[in-house]
C-alpha cells in the first residue's frame, strides 16, 4: 500500500489540515506526521498537539513523529496525539535500543536499560561494516565520530570516546602535515596512514568491546 509523510508546512502551520486531506484523498493508506514545519528543521519543540488535529482531521491513520529520544517521550507522545504508531528517527541513533526499551513496555515487559557496554558492541559492529565499505580513508573514521557525537546526549562514555578519537587523530594528520616530502608522496602516505589507523582502531575496538567497555579504547590509545 502507498502510504505519506509530511511536515506541518513550509514556514507556518496553516495548510497542514488541507495537506493531509489531500494526502488521504489521493489515495495514501496512511500517514506519517513530523510535528514541525520545513523552517523549524530540527528545532525543539515539536509540535505534537498537531498531529492529534491531523489526527481527527483525516480518515486514515497517522503515525506521530519528532523529538521522541526516550521511552518517556514515546508514551507522551501517544497520550498527546492519540496515535497507536510512532515513527523514530533521530531518538533511534541516539539510543539505539529505543525500540527495544518501547517493545518491552507494550509487551507489559520490565523495560531495561542498555549499558554502554552492550552498545559497544554495536558501535565495534558498526565500525566494521564502515571498513568493508571503504577502508583507505576517513569514512569509517568520520562515521564512527558522527554516531558517537550523537550517542553522547544519552551516554557520557561516548562523549569521552570521541573526544579521544579526535585528539588521535589530529596527532596523526599534524604528522603527515609536518612532513617534508613532496605532494604525492605525501598523499600515498597519508592514504596508507589513515588505513593503518582504522585498522588500528578496529583492533582497539573489538578488544573494548570485549572487554565490556568502548571507553577503554581512550586509554588503549594513549599508549
Amino acid at each position: 500500500p502507498l502510504t505519506g509523510k509530511m511536515r506541518l508546512g513550509y514556514e507556518d502551520k496553516s495548510l497542514a489540515l488541507e495537506c493531509a486531506a489531500a494526502i488521504a484523498e489521493g489515495g495514501a493508506y496512511a500517514l506519517t506526521v513530523h510535528a514541525r514545519t520545513k523552517v523549524e528543521g530540527y528545532e525543539p519543540p515539536a509540535h505534537w498537539e498537531w498531529i492529534r488535529k491531523i489526527r481527527e482531521h483525516v480518515a486514515i491513520p497517522v503515525t506521530a513523529n519528532g523529538d521522541v529520544f526516550s521511552l518517556k517521550d514515546y508514551i507522551g507522545i501517544k497520550e498527546m496525539t492519540g496515535c497507536n504508531s510512532v515513527m523514530l528517527g533521530r531518538g533511534a541513533v541516539i539510543r539505539p535500543d529505543l525500540a527495544r526499551q518501547i517493545k518491552q513496555y507494550e509487551n507489559g515487559e520490565t523495560v531495561r536499560d542498555t549499558d554502554f557496554a552492550e552498545v559497544s558492541v554495536w558501535i565495534n559492529q558498526f565500525f566494521h561494516l564502515c571498513l568493508a565499505k571503504e577502508a583507505n580513508n576517513k569514512y569509517p573514521v568520520a562515521r564512527l565520530k558522527q554516531w558517537l557525537g550523537m550517542m553522547k546526549k544519552a551516554y557520557p562514555e561516548a562523549q569521552a570516546t570521541d573526544a579521544q578519537l579526535e585528539m588521535w587523530f589530529t596527532q596523526a594528520e599534524s604528522l603527515l602535515d609536518n612532513t617534508d616530502h613532496s605532494i604525492v608522496k605525501k598523499l600515498e602516505e597519508r592514504e596508507m596512514l589513515l588505513f593503518l589507523l582504522v585498522r588500528h582502531f578496529a583492533a582497539l575496538a573489538e578488544r573494548a568491546a570485549q572487554g565490556g567497555l568502548v571507553g577503554r579504547i581512550a586509554s588503549a590509545t594513549e599508549g
